[in-house]
Formats: C-alpha cells, sequence, structure tokens
C-alpha cells in the first residue's frame, strides 16, 4: 500500500503571519572582519545560529506576506507592491500581499527589510561589514525596550536567528536597505 504526504500552506501562512504581527524581528549587522579569502567569503550554513560580530540591531521598516512571482509579472506591479531579493545568487521577484489576502493568494514568504541610514536615524557610521541576520526574540536591554535600533551593548540576548545574509564586504557611511526572506512552506 503506497502513502503519500504533504504539508499543508495554510499552517505555513499562519505562522509566517503569526510572525508578520508580532513585534520582536529585528536585523541585525555584523561581521566588521576579513573573511579568510575576501574573493570567496563563507557560505552560511542552515545549522549555524551564531551572530557573527554583532554591532547594530534595526527595527524592519517593512514587513509584509509576499509570494513569488515570475519576472513579467513583477515588472507589471507598481512600485510598494513588489520587491526582489537575492538567494544564493538567484533573484527572487516577489509580490508583497496584504494579510488579508495571504491565504488566497498563498503567500508562504514574509519579507522584511531594514533601512540603515547614519545621517537621517542617526545610526553608528561603520567601514564596512559583511553579514546581517533577520532574527526573532531580541531582547534589549532595560530602558531600550522602544528604541528602533540598538547597539550591541544595549541588547541582553539576540534571540533565534532565522535568515543569514553573508557575502563580500558592503560599505558604510551612506543609507542601504537590507532585505530578508523568511519561508514557510
Amino acid at each position: 500500500m503506497s502513502r503519500s504526504a504533504v504539508k499543508k500552506y495554510n499552517s505555513s501562512i499562519k505562522r509566517a503571519l503569526e510572525m508578520k504581527q508580532g513585534d520582536d524581528i529585528w536585523i541585525v549587522m555584523g561581521k566588521t572582519s576579513e573573511w579568510t579569502d575576501e574573493d570567496v567569503p563563507d557560505t552560511p550554513s542552515p545549522s549555524d545560529d551564531t551572530l557573527v560580530e554583532p554591532f547594530l540591531a534595526i527595527k524592519p521598516i517593512i514587513k509584509s506576506m509576499a509570494k513569488e512571482i515570475t519576472f513579467e509579472a513583477y515588472d507589471l506591479l507598481q512600485a510598494g507592491y513588489k520587491a526582489t531579493v537575492t538567494v544564493g545568487g538567484v533573484v527572487k521577484y516577489l509580490e508583497l500581499v496584504a494579510d488579508e489576502d495571504a491565504y488566497d493568494d498563498v503567500a508562504v514568504y514574509l519579507y522584511i527589510q531594514a533601512l540603515y541610514d547614519p545621517i537621517a536615524s542617526g545610526h553608528p557610521d561603520f567601514d564596512e561589514f559583511r553579514v546581517y541576520y533577520a532574527t526573532s526574540g531580541l531582547v534589549p536591554s532595560a530602558g531600550y525596550e522602544s528604541d528602533l535600533w540598538l547597539v550591541s551593548d544595549n541588547i541582553d540576548d539576540y534571540g533565534m536567528v532565522e535568515y543569514e545574509n553573508a557575502g563580500t564586504k558592503i560599505l558604510g557611511g551612506s543609507a542601504m536597505t537590507l532585505p530578508a526572506l523568511l519561508a514557510y512552506r
């Protein structure tokens, strides 16, 4: 007798919505030192949940349910309804989906984006970094619970690593967006 099993999307979408509606997602910037070989950065491991040289945590400015779409469909969407994330060298084209449409649209991704801006937001400036993470459950130190960004000295616990983006160095000093894509499939 043969059997087959399948994971159901509704439970995945429910967990993504719960994560989105929570208040404990942060983007954490890290790894200011050089890789052993700067031309060949270390490859992140799904089983490694260690944050390397974290120096700044920023609350996301965007948290949205999302679904993957083709480039052609992406090209037709208006700004504000679309996003891209490069994962493993492959660009994923996304349509941002309203919470109330997440089940009908089978939006099994949570798209997160933080803005690092040393001038407008007063974030600490840095020369370069190589990794950023999306974490959940970060615990700010007492007195910093309502801050939108935190330096390492003001963090009691970084929580759980949900996503890691590692690569060649990114130069600091100017504003940049840091996107992350959490899959709930």
